[in-house]
């Protein structure tokens, strides 16, 4: 029998690589009856038979040559593009649908790069060419009457620019999914280059990140135009770094909470904080990331006082001008002026009136779905890395809580502050909330605050192991607040905190801390001349001092002297000493 084996040779030539295959048949003798039938066939058959491939691998030089000139040719055209559409946006409108299409280039030399760079030019044409308001859609009816042609030509601008930017959002969101999502047959189309290969990893990510930038951009420039509540709903979910990677989670946050900042941007806030509450109500036992809580941080009321206090000024600075040129009017002028005021009064009063109502109604729904998210989180199981910000949070708009909340919420903290585990920081914003409702509306209430006295007064004994000045620094926000309620403290309270203040500014690492404390040491003695007799060690009192109690009602704080004054005026820094020596003299 005959057996054929195939050989491949390579070789370079001048215009590329050659392959040949060469087919050689080797005889093999099974017996000797056969073996000269056998060797006539061989003689005949066995040729060399060459075959040269069409298949020739473009090289590595030539392949990065085309590439960068398939490159600069896209960069150009989308160049072009972009500054015939900013130039002319209605008349060029349709080429927005040109420029989409290199968003989804196939070709594998640049497919990348050039995708990168036309998402980021129609990011940029859109913030540009978009107008200022929101267009809605035309109804049946309004599309079947005759318009002027002007008019009609902005319709078309105006239909054809929000058809061709819905289409582009759904674009960036395709590839954002492409990366944290499902795949489908949509994404996949979106993967594959035109050679039949797909987008690596690498790729994939680098688009979604732009993708993702392109959205924040738009987001945060065009939240009054179409398609904002889509790109909120898109953005929102990524805070939490589990879901997609820790790039795509920190250009989310960052926008979010420029979002919150903007005070212009109240409906699609709104918007945001709806999708964070809807999140929080699907997820549980701790899946709820904690940016997503972070984020409501940075949500800002607009104090409606101090704009009514800068509108009186305006005014009257206004009818000063207004005296000056009235005087220089005629008869008749100043009649026709006076009913022109008429009429210009009553119609500000209407927009201001409406424009006052939206804004306190608008405010309004917002803080009701941020207290939904931080009620529903401590009404459930609360997990630690949720009780830091939702606590902030809670100390931050403790003011504008209603009423009807405040015995839930008392509750809640009580609640909270009996957790063994809870850090100091957290316990300070329980303490921080409670002040800060207590000096407010809730001072109508009949609320003893003795357990948040209390538990003040055991947290200034943990001041001593933290290594921050931030929790020194909300310790005493708290003893602020606490002074304001001057009536509703006991001498012996404040006995107790003044001694306590003077122990732990000792063991202080920072001298910034220790000056801060023995401030809060100055200020009790303003205010309470019952201070000052602790510097005196000749008094005579029934009673020994106990430090080791956590009541400050019970402490006895008015039989020992303040003491550490002596040890603090030999302090390292010079501050310290002075702050010291100051207040041993009652100055």
């Amino acid at each position: 029998t005959l057996s054929s084996l195939h050989h491949k040779f390579s070789r370079q030539t001048s215009s590329g690589w050659e392959h040949r295959i060469v087919a050689q048949e080797n005889a093999q003798v099974s017996d000797g009856s056969d073996t000269e039938e056998e060797g006539d066939n061989a003689t005949e058959d066995n040729v060399a038979v060459p075959a040269i491939l069409d298949e020739k691998p473009e090289p590595y030089v030539q392949r990065m040559i085309r590439g960068q000139k398939t490159l600069a040719s896209k960069k150009a055209e989308i160049a072009s593009i972009c500054c015939s559409i900013v130039r002319s946006p209605s008349d060029n409108c349709s080429k927005l649908k040109l420029l989409r299409s290199l968003c989804a280039e196939t070709d594998p030399c640049c497919a990348v790069v050039v995708r990168r760079y036309a998402m980021i030019s129609a990011a940029n044409v859109f913030k540009d060419i978009a107008p200022g308001y929101y267009i809605r859609e035309l109804t049946e009816e309004e599309k079947s009457v005759k318009v002027a042609k002007d008019t009609r030509a902005l319709r078309d601008f105006e239909q054809g620019l929000v058809s061709n930017y819905s289409h582009y959002i759904g674009l960036l969101e395709r590839y954002v999914q492409a990366v944290v999502g499902p795949n489908n047959a949509s994404l996949t189309a979106l993967k594959t280059l035109a050679n039949g290969q797909e987008i690596n990893e690498a790729g994939l990510e680098s688009l979604a990140v732009t993708a993702t930038k392109c959205m924040c951009t738009l987001l945060l420039h065009l939240h009054h135009f179409n398609c904002s509540k889509q790109l909120a709903q898109a953005i929102v979910p990524r805070l939490d770094s589990k879901l997609c990677s820790g790039e795509l989670a920190a250009v989310c946050i960052d926008t979010i909470k420029e979002l919150f900042k903007d005070q212009g941007a109240t409906e699609i806030t709104m918007e945001a904080v709806k999708v964070i509450n809807q999140i929080a109500k699907t997820r549980r036992d701790g899946r709820l990331g904690a940016s997503f809580v972070e984020v409501l941080l940075c949500f800002s009321t607009s104090d409606l006082a101090d704009a009514a206090a800068a509108a009186v000024i305006a005014r009257k600075d206004e009818r000063q001008r207004e005296r000056e040129a009235k005087s220089r009017l005629s008869r008749k002028e100043k009649k026709n002026l006076k009913a022109s005021k008429k009429l210009d009064k009553e119609l500000l009063e209407v927009q201001a009136s409406e424009s006052h109502d939206k804004k306190v109604k608008l405010q309004t729904e917002l803080l009701k779905l941020v207290f939904s998210v931080y009620f529903r989180i401590l009404k459930r199981a609360p997990h630690q890395h949720l009780l830091p910000a939702v606590l902030e949070g809670l100390a931050k708009f403790a003011h504008l809580i209603s009423v009807d909340f405040f015995v839930d919420l008392f509750q809640l903290l009580d609640t909270i502050l009996a957790m063994p585990s809870l850090l100091i920081r957290e316990r300070l914003h329980c303490v921080q909330t409670a002040f800060k409702v207590l000096s407010g509306q809730g001072e109508a209430l009949t609320i003893d605050p003795r357990q948040f006295y209390c538990h003040l007064y055991q947290c200034l004994t943990q001041l001593c192991t933290v290594e921050g000045q931030s929790e020194v620094a909300l310790a005493t926000q708290c003893l602020d607040m606490m002074l304001r309620k001057r009536r509703q403290v006991s001498v012996q309270r404040v006995l107790s905190f003044a001694k306590r203040l003077t122990t732990i500014s000792l063991h202080q690492d920072a001298a910034v801390s220790s000056v801060a404390l023995l401030d809060e040491v100055r200020a009790f003695m303003r205010l309470y001349s019952c201070v000052g007799g602790l510097l005196d060690s000749d008094i005579v009192t029934s009673g020994v001092f106990q430090p080791e109690v956590d009541d400050p009602e019970y402490s006895h704080a008015n039989c020992t002297s303040l003491w550490e004054l002596t040890l603090l005026g030999q302090h390292y820094d010079a501050k310290v000493r002075k702050s010291a020596a100051q207040l041993a003299q009652g100055t």
